[in-house]
């Protein structure tokens, strides 16, 4: 039987148990606030003209979908006002009559994100197959909850530089001019790892409380 010393009976024990997401949070809050000093410094000792996060006085710019405006050329909107500029850093490339090789490239560039999700739908819906089986507080929920936590920051990873390397090569077959593959498939990585990484930590603390919760239960089991 084990012992109570095992049950975060300590303030260390139940900080422990909330990491890894109290952990990114703090980091989170510690980032957001040296931002937003930094804006301050910049607007109060900085140029007049200067913008900040769309804060101050100089020009702004956002990003816009153009949805089928019309263009004078490739990088050229028509009807802009005085003082305004568009460009297009990205482009949706179509091939009328694609091969073998070019159809499986363009299935590849959406197909891992997919496959992803629908196997996250899948873990989510054993794990509450097991919770209504047997209980939250159980060793196996915590279990699939650590399996849950390092497969969607992992798979999500891998589905992003796998889309991204599709897309690379998709553009490759259809363009004489080279194509940074190696860049391309790491462009997207650093901006979208952020949401599985918090998603992991999240779940990761949910499985440390939870398994903590089993011992607590099987300790109250053993006492009666």
């Amino acid at each position: 039987m084990r012992t109570t010393a095992e049950l975060p009976d300590s303030d260390e024990a139940r900080r422990k148990l909330t990491q890894p997401l109290g952990g990114v949070l703090y980091f989170f809050a510690m980032l957001i606030s040296a931002i937003v000093l930094l804006v301050l410094v910049s607007l109060a000792f900085g140029s007049r003209d200067a913008t900040i996060l769309g804060i101050g006085r100089g020009p702004v710019c956002a990003d816009a979908p153009l949805n089928g405006m019309p263009m004078e050329s490739s990088t050229v909107l028509v009807g802009l006002e005085p003082g305004a500029t568009a460009s297009t850093t990205s482009m949706s490339v179509c091939v009328q009559h694609p091969s073998a090789g070019q159809r499986a490239l363009n299935i590849a560039t959406t197909a891992p994100g997919a496959v992803l999700y629908l196997a996250i739908v899948v873990l989510v819906l054993r794990l509450l197959t097991v919770v209504r089986r047997l209980g939250p507080f159980v060793a196996p929920v915590a279990s699939r909850l650590r399996f849950l936590a390092w497969f969607v920051l992992i798979g999500s990873l891998l589905a992003s530089v796998g889309q991204n390397i599709a897309s690379a090569y998709f553009l490759a077959s259809v363009t004489s001019e080279p194509v940074p593959v190696v860049s391309d498939a790491l462009a997207g990585l650093v901006p979208g790892v952020w949401v599985p990484l918090l998603a992991a930590c999240g779940l990761l603390t949910l499985a440390r409380i939870m398994r903590t919760g089993a011992r607590m239960q099987d300790d109250l089991a053993g006492t009666v």
